[in-house]
């Protein structure tokens, strides 16, 4: 028996003093398919990973696990979110904020119940719309796919992230980030479907 591959599920958090922002999930169909990362169509329309405040009382781990329970019903004595899950921070002085991202390993067995899960969430419907899949490909048109989802409506810094996660875990390669975000930006405004 081989050895199930691991993607991270990966977690975005605000912490503005004590604000938190999560969630985008990653994992693998199969040695054939392309991994799976995900986002969430939020209530304003926008898409950007779950989250919200953090309570004062609570450390920026702590918070993080409580809105992804609250937002996407993520089993926390299944999952929980490390320290040590942690990819990157983003501060913005403007309004005080700062985003951190974390990445948290789920087999796709594993994936497929958090996403089934997501429908029981507490705040799914209210502050969360659903979590969707990023398609990780370019069609044969050379835009629709990865290019033409770029070009969708991200919320503060979230399209970012997702850019760094999926160069940082190594998801996609520099080259065809690159190759995506060159056709989002050439074609945005040609291609109307």
């Amino acid at each position: 028996m081989s050895e199930e591959k691991r993607w991270p599920l990966s977690v975005r958090d605000i912490s503005n003093g004590k604000e938190n922002n999560p969630v985008s999930f990653v994992n693998e169909l199969d040695d054939e398919q392309l991994p799976i990362f995900t986002m969430q169509l939020r209530f304003d329309g926008l898409l950007g990973f779950p989250g919200g405040i953090i309570e004062r009382e609570e450390d920026i781990v702590c918070g993080l696990n409580r809105e992804l329970q609250e937002e996407i019903n993520l089993d926390l004595g299944r999952f929980m979110v490390r320290e040590a899950d942690h990819l990157i921070s983003h501060v913005n002085h403007r309004h005080k904020f700062v985003f951190h991202f974390y990445s948290l390993p789920v087999t796709f067995e594993e994936f497929r119940a958090i996403e089934k899960q997501n429908l029981e969430a507490t705040d799914y419907g209210n502050e969360t719309l659903g979590i969707l899949r990023v398609p990780l490909y370019t069609m044969k048109d050379g835009y629709h796919g990865l290019a033409a989802f770029l070009n969708q409506q991200f919320v503060g810094n979230a399209k970012d992230q997702l850019l760094y996660g999926l160069a940082k875990l190594k998801i996609l390669t520099p080259e065809e980030l690159s190759e995506a975000i060159h056709k989002s930006q050439a074609l945005k405004l040609t291609k109307a479907y």
